[in-house]
């Protein structure tokens, strides 16, 4: 079991309490050491597979009051969260595909980047956050550090997308399948 930081996590606590839990308790069934994290494995061919975590609901401000102005979060403190963000997530992505390479680079957010569900593209990730102008998208990162494939939940359907040469995955609300798309 591998948690993610995701919309509900701040409605009902704070982001942080889901780190805190980690620090303070043994539970090898919780690990959340951060709100972006990378996991590595050991693949039986002799390759391995980093998953990047990344908390995509404070990438994408528009999407949940919790992170913009009606959440009481000003657009200043947007910003700063995003640019702050984007560095890390790039310092990952770095590491994972550079530094220490692996075979196979994953990301995983909560919110979908590409999606034909009824939220539809969430053009934060898509296009960068609309209360930042130089900082780049998420999207253009994956590209950009050849990420294999995006796995995502928020749209509440299964769905497969291939777009700019990367594989995205939704799996939300238990993965129903919607028979419309």
């Amino acid at each position: 079991f591998v948690p993610i930081i995701f919309t509900a996590c701040y409605i009902r606590t704070p982001a942080w309490a889901q780190v805190a839990r980690t620090e303070s308790t043994d539970d090898d069934e919780w690990d959340v050491p951060s709100s972006n994290y990378t996991k590595r494995y050991s693949l039986s061919d002799g390759g391995s597979l980093a998953i990047v975590f990344i908390d995509t609901t404070t990438l994408a401000p528009e999407e949940n009051e919790c992170c913009n102005e009606d959440g009481g979060i000003s657009t200043t403190l947007q910003a700063k969260r995003i640019y702050n963000q984007m560095a890390n997530v790039e310092r990952m992505l770095y590491e994972a595909r550079y530094g220490n390479p692996a075979t196979y680079v994953v990301v995983a957010g909560h919110y979908p980047i590409v999606s034909g569900g009824d939220h539809g593209d969430c053009d934060s990730l898509v296009y960068g956050a609309s209360v930042v102008s130089d900082a780049p998208s998420l999207l253009s990162l994956l590209t950009e550090y050849e990420v294999d494939m995006y796995f995502a939940g928020h749209d509440h359907f299964s769905q497969h997308l291939q777009y700019s040469g990367i594989d995205f995955f939704i799996c939300g609300g238990g993965a129903m399948i919607d028979d419309k798309n």
